[in-house]
């Protein structure tokens, strides 16, 4: 396999990592009043209106991100495109990060909005994966690889999320910010 389709795999990974790295998480910021994260006093149905609210706005952002993204990259070039969505990548996990440290609800919304705005990197990545194809046989194993790279990262998000926050694991370097530290240091060396 070659350097760019390669690269474009890589792409593929951390974009979708997005989708599962939350979920372990926000499930302990939000719903167990231990967190901190929201008041003790909060009640349990504003406590999962606020995890649907932040799990939804990832996936709606993404939802209209992903059509607005990929057609404007068919404007400015695939790698523009590509860039546009790895900096947005980046600005959401900072702003997540933020938020974990300021126990702030709306930076998290924030920055979980961008994330999924931004996430519209594997169609793309499947149009360049189809440039770079030499015939129909090529191009089919080249979407094999898309599907198996979107795959493999749904698995290793949660998986991510859950073993670098896991204090029996990790002890004292455990962290909810951790996950999206390596997330976004990720996210940096794809760029």
């Amino acid at each position: 396999m070659d350097k760019a389709k390669f690269a474009l795999l890589l792409v593929v990974f951390v974009d979708v990592l997005g989708q599962g790295l939350i979920l372990p998480i926000i499930n302990s910021l939000l719903i167990d009043p231990a967190s901190g994260f929201l008041p003790k006093d909060t009640p349990t149905a504003t406590r999962e209106l606020y995890y649907g609210i932040v799990i939804g706005s990832f996936f709606l952002a993404w939802f209209l991100g992903a059509a607005y993204i990929s057609k404007l990259s068919d404007m400015i070039g695939r790698k523009t495109g590509i860039q546009i969505c790895l900096f947005g990548a980046l600005i959401g996990y900072l702003l997540t990060i933020v938020s974990l440290y300021t126990d702030s609800l709306w930076l998290l919304i924030l920055g979980r909005v961008i994330t999924g705005f931004t996430a519209g990197n594997q169609p793309i990545a499947q149009a360049a994966m189809i440039d770079l194809s030499r015939d129909e046989a090529d191009k089919a194993r080249n979407m094999g690889f898309i599907v198996a790279s979107f795959s493999l990262s749904l698995v290793v998000g949660p998986l991510m999320a859950g073993l670098l926050s896991d204090t029996a694991l990790l002890g004292g370097l455990a962290s909810l910010q951790l996950p999206f530290y390596v997330a976004t240091g990720m996210v940096a060396i794809v760029i």
